[in-house]
């Protein structure tokens, strides 16, 4: 099993902006999606204000109005044209940056024993999928546990 860490800001330098896009209304980003960034379209400039082209993924915050979004504070990718796994990409622009992005490779043996660790921390069902399924499931582990 793998768990993939990349640092969104990283690969945001790689498209030419320097933060994490916050999606509204009238800024450039509403111009990534869909029509400039279809199959078979070219390589198109985005703007003064945004990256150099709409050829690479772009690390966005999405809308917070999904509980699940809230919860697990992330970053989404956009993809531009190049539609290869984002895992495949060389994610190494012509100054050397790189995007750091890494697979954590995880024992499928641990995943108990790591369950346990994330447990302790406060890190659960709930606090992740915040939902009452995922309370009801965390109180049938806790109850086990006694």
């Amino acid at each position: 099993m793998c768990v993939w860490i990349l640092d969104p800001l990283a690969l945001n330098r790689l498209s030419g902006t320097e933060a994490i896009v916050v999606p509204r209304p009238g800024l450039w980003s509403d111009y990534w999606l869909p029509d400039l960034c279809g199959r078979g379209i070219a390589i198109a400039p985005v703007g003064d204000d945004g990256p150099a082209d709409n050829s690479r993924p772009l690390a966005i915050f999405p809308k917070r109005h999904n509980p699940r979004i809230v919860a697990q504070r992330g970053t989404f990718t956009v993809h531009g044209i190049d539609e290869t796994p984002i895992n495949r990409l060389p994610l190494v622009a012509g100054d050397g940056t790189s995007a750091r992005s890494f697979c954590v490779e995880i024992d499928p043996a641990a995943r108990d024993a790591m369950w346990a660790e994330l447990w302790a921390l406060g890190i659960n069902k709930a606090s992740i999928y915040p939902e009452p399924q995922s309370l009801a499931e965390d109180l049938k582990r806790a109850y086990r546990a006694q």
